[in-house]
Order: structure tokens, then sequence, then C-alpha cells
């Protein structure tokens, strides 16, 4: 005679499953049944969305309601070759993740719980390094002088920067300067222009 039984788990943890035949266990029994939730994996961070070479950054995953099981990381590259993964426990019940960007690339990390996928992954980290973007003055190439009312442009190509937003700042004597027109001219590579309207030295930031 064979008999099937099933349950369904309502709670993570574990669970004892007694089997008897003729009011004693069999062999084995009771049995241990572990039941675990990775979608109970809460990040309670932002996540990591871009690194510069030779940084680290955390973030916190919430673990303590999925159950047996340990949390993993598993970085995939995209593009690129390394990207330097950690996880340790902290108080509260979670686990800290942290990463560090050692190369220019695109990054796919990927968390699971108990060889378990955990829900929103995996997410994209772009490493970039801001020291390889080169920014040539086209207006100052072309004239020694400068007055106000000019228009200065200066090219950016950050081919080999990494994927990463380019944000430009420039400071007169006077105040920052809100009117910056910046376009992308290609994959990587980009156009800045404003008009003079300060007389003295400007400070010029590619952040």
């Amino acid at each position: 005679t064979c008999v099937h039984g099933q349950f369904t788990a309502e709670f993570v943890g574990e669970y004892k499953l007694e089997v008897k035949y003729g009011s004693k266990q069999i062999t084995g029994s009771p049995f241990v049944i572990k039941s675990f939730n990775p979608d109970n994996c809460q990040v309670t961070d932002d996540l990591i969305r871009l690194l510069h070479v030779g940084e680290t950054k955390s973030m916190s995953i919430k673990t303590f309601e999925c159950g047996p099981g340990t949390l993993k990381c598993t970085p995939t590259a995209v593009e690129g070759s390394e990207i330097v993964h950690s996880l340790k426990s902290v108080l509260g019940g979670a686990t800290q993740l942290s990463l560090t960007g050692k190369e220019v690339g695109v990054y796919d990390i990927t968390l699971s719980w108990a060889d378990f996928p955990v829900p929103n992954t995996p997410f994209t980290v772009n490493v970039v390094n801001a020291t390889l973007v080169k920014v040539t003055c086209t207006t100052l190439a072309q004239q020694q002088k400068l007055k106000t009312g000019d228009k200065i442009m200066f090219n950016v190509n950050a081919t080999e920067a990494g994927k990463g937003q380019l944000d430009f700042k420039v400071t007169g004597p006077l105040s920052v300067y809100d009117s910056i027109e910046v376009t992308e001219t290609g994959e990587g590579t980009f156009m800045a222009m404003f008009t003079a309207a300060q007389v003295g030295m400007h400070k010029v930031e590619v952040l």
C-alpha cells in the first residue's frame, strides 16, 4: 500500500514531520523540512548604481524574515572584467553588501537566497574612471583672448571612462553660471558651451 501526503508551509522556518506506522516512527522519522521565502529579502538602502574605480559602496538587505538559507551575490561582467563584492551580517537581522569597482565596465549584480533569486535583481552597476576623461577648449585653441559675450566651447571625450553622467560646472568671479549647454555628440563624447558674462578668472569643472 502506498500513501501520499502533503502540507503547505505557511511560515518560514523549520518544520518537524513525523511519520508513524503502527504507532511507531518509521526509519528516518521525524523528518526536518526547511521553509524559506526569498521574496522576504528587502533592500533597505538605495541600489548601488555607480562606482568610481577604487571606490567602495555598501547597501543593506533585510534577511531575517527569509527563513533558513544564506544570501549570495553573483556579479556578471557585461563590459569589463572585475568588480569585487563582500557580504557580512550586521545588527537587526540584515546583510550588508559591499561592492568595489576595480575596472571600468558594466556589471549585473544578482542576489539569491538559498539559491533562489531575490526580487528586483539583477541590478546594473556602472564603474567609471573620471581620470580618463579628456577635455579640450576649442575656443581657446582658436583665439588667445576672450571677452564677455563670447561663446566658449569645450569638447569632452569620456569614451574610455565608462558609462556615467556628465556634469559641467562653470564658476565666474561673481557667481556660478546657470546656463550651460551640453550636447552629446557621439558614444561617450560631448560638447559643452557657455557664454562669458563676467569679467575675470573662471573655474571650469567636469564632474
